[in-house]
């Protein structure tokens, strides 16, 4: 049986047309956001922080348990309404974060890299996974694991796009 091709691909309908002449909007931060713990492939974040604390934008809010998972941050400051289950793409309630934002957008303590060059790979690794980084595919499979390949096959080069 023949296998059956898309010899110059499928191109849908872009639909510039309906965004081309509007300009590009900076919206205000809203005033309440749910975090889903659950945002990767692999475990869900266990919660680190319980309903009437306040956090900062940019604090751990929820610890990778596992290998393939990937640790959560707040996204702004202010105090935590809930740490209960909210509906997700998933198709079930997973458990997530809610925050109610104070507007300050007031963030935690980040430590300074002053000369990239000078981390060794062990601690860029560390770094990228206490960062909670993910890949852009549909799984966001997390980037330490993908950083940290078995021996034979070395990493040269990492090109960062952000």
């Amino acid at each position: 049986m023949k296998k059956k091709t898309f010899p110059r691909g499928i191109h849908p309908p872009e639909g510039k047309e309906w965004t081309a002449d509007k300009a590009i909007e900076v919206l205000p931060p809203p005033e309440k956001v749910y975090i889903p713990l659950h945002q990767h492939f692999g475990q869900p974040a266990q919660p680190l922080v319980k309903k009437g604390e306040t956090i900062l934008r940019g604090q751990k809010i929820g610890q990778a348990p596992a290998l393939f998972s990937a640790d959560v941050h707040a996204s702004v400051s202010g105090k935590v309404l809930a740490v209960d289950g909210h509906p997700h793409p998933l198709g079930k309630p997973v458990l997530t974060v809610t925050i109610a934002n104070d507007g300050q957008d007031s963030s935690s303590d980040e430590e300074e890299i002053t000369d990239p060059f000078s981390l060794s790979p062990e601690e860029i690794i560390r770094r990228v996974k206490e960062a909670g980084i993910v890949g852009l595919g549909g799984a966001a499979f997390p980037t330490a694991v993908k950083l940290a390949p078995p021996a034979d096959k070395p990493i040269d080069t990492i090109i960062i796009n952000g």
